[in-house]
């Protein structure tokens, strides 16, 4: 019950965030991180998880280069976790 109550809400969250933040967002690519390692270690959904993290990670990419400073640096530190989770999680 309670899995699929914070999964209801991530799912929630995501679709706003998705809608309304830029894809190298540290507060969109923090919530997908999130809801990606959620999905993977709570529900046990590995194909979900990577899928999350992957889609994170394809959107953030092509757009890294045009930040700057402290968004660069957050934005960064993220897609590297989301880098790492992906490796671990299909190796």
């Amino acid at each position: 019950q309670a899995g699929e109550q914070a999964q209801a809400a991530y799912r929630a969250a995501r679709a706003i965030a998705v809608k309304h933040l830029n894809k190298t967002s540290p507060t969109l690519l923090g919530l997908l991180l999130n809801f990606s390692v959620f999905s993977y270690e709570i529900l046990q959904e590995e194909e979900s998880a990577c899928a999350l993290a992957q889609e994170a990670f394809d959107g953030a990419m092509p757009e890294m280069d045009a930040l700057s400073g402290e968004q660069y640096k957050e934005s960064a530190e993220l897609v590297q976790l989301l880098r790492d989770n992906l490796a671990l999680w299909t190796s």
